[in-house]
């Protein structure tokens, strides 16, 4: 496959020279892709607390094994357990077996960030933009094919970066569908629980999850 050629070139020794991360003993996350991809997601960064609690665990698997161990112990799964409070359970079981059957998963940032304790790794949107700008503009490319439908751009900086790349390049993109959807992640759990709590966040919530569920029917 060819993104899965791509992906094998993204290497620490030809990262953006202005990366600070590039010389630092960290590693490059890549997530194998499926056979079809009929949707992307796009999240921030993977974080440092994630090698011990799955990234690890998964290496020397099949790509099979690994992408899914991946999805079960990170993004994918929160993103489910979040939008399960929106759908019932047919459409929920529709939309997991899409995303863990034909969707490719992916990050602005490809090295690991650690917010809390390493400032030399804490992330910085100005560096994820040179990171993304190298090896996610041309990944976005390869990976986009006749039958991928949507962008998951899960948070701000995502969504900020994905806006400026479909204005770049719009014939590549004019016919994917983005839904922009906060960041799942634990720490960000506050922006879901209050979609719940207010109508017109809860109505625009469920409005994108809804033309979510309709692309992958």
């Amino acid at each position: 496959m060819e993104l899965e050629k791509y992906l094998e070139k993204i290497k620490k020794n030809v990262c953006p020279k202005e990366c600070e991360l590039q010389s630092k003993d960290i590693e490059i996350v890549t997530v194998p892709p499926p056979n079809e991809i009929v949707g992307i997601i796009i999240s921030r960064d993977p974080t440092t607390e994630w090698i011990e609690n799955g990234y690890e665990d998964a290496k020397g698997k099949s790509d099979d094994k690994r992408r899914k161990e991946l999805f079960e112990t990170a993004i994918p799964r929160i993103l489910i357990d979040r939008i399960c409070n929106y759908i019932d359970a047919k459409n929920l079981e529709i939309l997991k077996k899409t995303i863990y059957q034909k969707v490719y998963w992916t990050h602005l940032h490809k090295c690991f960030t650690d917010k809390k304790e390493k400032k030399s790794l804490k992330f910085k949107y100005r560096n994820a933009q040179e990171c993304a700008d190298k090896w996610l503009t041309k990944e976005l490319n390869t990976a986009i094919s006749n039958n991928t439908k949507f962008i998951i751009a899960l948070g701000g900086d995502v969504q900020k970066w994905i806006s400026e790349w479909r204005e770049d390049y719009h014939e590549r993109s004019k016919n994917l569908k983005v839904i922009y959807l906060p960041h799942p992640s634990p720490a960000n759990v506050g922006n879901y629980s209050s979609w719940s709590l207010q109508a017109r966040d809860r109505e625009k919530i469920e409005r994108r999850i809804n033309e979510l569920l309709k692309l992958c029917g």
